[in-house]
């Protein structure tokens, strides 16, 4: 938006860039979503890693397959996703 200077003969017009919120830390993004995400049959974790030198949350998963793939999004809340087969996660004795 602009906005025109009263009693300014030039009619000099000032931009107004509205302040954007700031970005959730992929911590937070990862804990509001992790519930919803292990839902999906198959998966067996979430995390956080890197991609391509970007923050990313990372899904691991028994298999990759298609309704995996369908149900995990490219990116949430800015953040992209990974998908990251680990096959069957046992506890350590």
């Amino acid at each position: 938006m602009c906005t025109v200077q009263p009693g300014n003969p030039t009619a000099t017009l000032k931009a107004r860039t509205p302040a954007l919120p700031p970005m959730p830390s992929i911590t937070d993004v990862k804990r509001r979503h992790e519930a919803a995400i292990l839902k999906v049959d198959g998966v067996v974790g979430v995390g956080i890693g890197l991609r391509g030198g970007r923050e990313c949350i990372t899904v691991m998963v028994r298999t990759l397959s298609d309704p995996v793939r369908a149900a995990v999004p490219k990116e949430i809340e800015g953040f992209p996703t990974a998908i990251e087969v680990v096959g069957d996660v046992r506890a350590r004795r």
